[in-house]
C-alpha cells in the first residue's frame, strides 16, 4: 500500500494530491510537475470492470441452469448478498539478462582424399593406400560460445491470501495481463463507494525474495537487472444464494467474466437414477451368470458320483458372486445416499461428494460372506483380495 499521505509542492506550498500510478504529480495551484522520489511509494492501478448487472445475473443464470444442477434452481434460487471486492495483486516488471554461455557437441569423422587410380589400387588389395582409404575414429568437437541476453519480464503475484475465495492467482493472471492496457490509477477512496478494497495481507519484500530472486536463482547466469513493483486491483463479484434450505456462493472476476469458484446444489435424482440402474443392472448380471451356472453344472449333478464334488465348486462361485453383488449394491447405495455438491473452478466444474458416505446396511451380510469364503479357503489358500 501507499505510505505517502501528504506532500506540498515545494514552488508554492500548495498541497499536492498524493501519487497514484505514477511518482509524476502536478500541483494544482501552480501548475507545475514534480517528481516523487519517496522510497515507500508504490504504484497502483486497478483494472474497471466491464460487465454490467445485467451481464452478471444472465451468467449466473446460465450456471444455474446446469444439467447436474436442480431443475427449478435458476428460478428459486434467492440473491441475499452481492458484493464487489477489489483483491490486490503484484505486478513485478522489468529486465533480466546477462552472459550467456552456451556450447554444443558435434562429431567429426575425417577421411584423406584419393584419386580415382588410388581408390582403384585399394580395391585391387594394395595394403598402403587400404590404410589410407580407411576412415579414422570419429572425434567430439565441442564448440563453445557465449552470448549477451537483455529481455523483459513479468511476474504476477497474489498480495492477498485466497484461500477464503478458493482460487488461485492462475485463473486471473492472463486476464488481467492482458487487460492492463485499459488500467486506471486506483483512486482507493472511490473504490470504496463501488466495492470493498481488500488490503494486503502479504508483503512486497516477501514476494521479492521468494518469487523473483527464486526464478533469478532457477535461469542460471541470467540475472534481474532492474524490478518495477505495481499493486493491482482486480474486481471480483462475490455472490450469495439460498435454495430451499442451502445457501452456497459464487465468485466472479468481473473483467471477462470468468467464473472463479463457488459451490451449486448437485441434482439428486440424477443420483438416484444412477443407483437404481446399478441395481438393476447387477440384478440381471446376476439372474444371468447363476443361469449359465446352472446349465453348465447340471451335467456334474446328474452324472452318477459326480454331485458331491460340484457342489463345492458351485458354493465358491456363489461366495465370489455374492460379494461381487454386495460391492456392486454399496455402490448404488454410495449414489443414492452420499450428498453431492457441484464445485466450481476456474476451469468448469465438477460434482464432488459433500460429506462422507453413510454406513451401508450390507456392511454385516459382506462381513459374514467374507468369513464364509475365507473359512473355505483356509487360512494357507486364501486370496490376498479377501484380506
Amino acid at each position: 500500500m501507499n505510505r505517502v499521505r501528504a506532500l506540498s509542492c515545494p514552488a508554492c506550498g500548495g498541497a499536492v494530491a498524493a501519487p497514484l500510478a505514477s511518482r509524476k504529480v502536478r500541483c494544482a495551484y501552480c501548475g507545475r510537475a514534480h517528481y516523487c522520489v519517496g522510497g515507500d511509494f508504490l504504484p497502483a492501478l486497478v483494472v474497471p470492470p466491464r460487465l454490467g448487472e445485467a451481464d452478471l445475473r444472465a451468467s449466473a443464470a446460465e450456471m444455474m441452469g446446469r444439467l447436474v444442477a436442480p431443475r427449478d434452481l435458476s428460478r428459486r434460487a434467492l440473491l441475499l448478498n452481492r458484493r464487489r471486492l477489489y483483491l490486490p495483486f503484484y505486478l513485478l516488471t522489468g529486465k533480466r539478462g546477462g552472459v550467456l554461455e552456451t556450447g554444443r557437441e558435434r562429431v567429426v569423422s575425417e577421411r584423406d582424399f584419393l584419386s580415382p587410380w588410388q581408390r582403384i589400387g585399394a580395391m585391387s588389395g594394395d595394403p598402403d593406400l587400404q590404410a589410407v582409404a580407411r576412415p579414422r575414429r570419429p572425434s567430439v568437437v565441442v564448440e563453445e560460445d557465449s552470448r549477451v541476453v537483455l529481455g523483459d519480464f513479468r511476474y504476477f503475484y497474489p498480495a492477498v491470501s485466497l484461500h477464503a475465495w478458493d482460487f488461485s492467482d492462475a485463473d486471473v493472471r492472463e486476464t488481467v495481463l492482458g487487460a492492463l492496457d485499459s488500467a486506471e490509477p486506483a483512486d482507493l477512496s472511490k473504490l470504496s463507494g463501488t466495492g470493498e478494497v481488500v488490503d494486503a495481507n502479504i508483503p512486497l519484500e516477501t514476494v521479492l525474495e521468494k518469487g523473483v530472486e527464486s526464478q533469478a536463482s532457477s535461469t542460471g547466469e541470467l540475472k534481474i537487472l532492474a524490478v518495477e513493483a505495481t499493486l493491482v486491483y482486480v474486481p471480483v463479484a462475490l455472490l450469495t444464494f439460498r435454495y430451499g434450505s442451502q445457501i452456497f456462493q459464487m465468485v466472479r472476476e468481473e473483467v471477462s467474466g470468468r467464473w472463479l469458484s463457488g459451490t451449486l446444489p448437485f441434482r439428486r435424482d440424477w443420483a438416484v437414477l444412477a443407483g437404481s440402474v446399478l441395481v438393476g443392472l447387477m440384478g440381471l448380471l446376476t439372474g444371468q451368470f447363476l443361469q449359465g451356472m446352472v446349465r453348465a453344472l447340471a451335467p456334474d449333478f446328474d452324472a452318477p458320483g459326480r454331485g458331491a464334488a460340484a457342489w463345492p465348486a458351485l458354493a465358491v462361485i456363489l461366495g465370489i458372486l455374492g460379494v461381487l453383488v454386495a460391492a456392486g449394491l454399496d455402490l448404488a447405495w454410495a449414489f443414492i445416499r452420499t450428498p453431492f455438491l457441484v464445485r466450481i473452478t476456474g476451469t468448469g466444474i465438477r460434482v464432488e461428494a459433500a460429506a462422507d458416505v453413510p454406513p451401508s446396511p450390507l456392511n454385516p451380510v459382506r462381513r459374514v460372506i467374507w468369513t464364509i469364503l475365507k473359512s473355505g479357503f483356509g487360512p494357507d489358500r486364501a486370496p490376498r483380495w479377501l484380506e
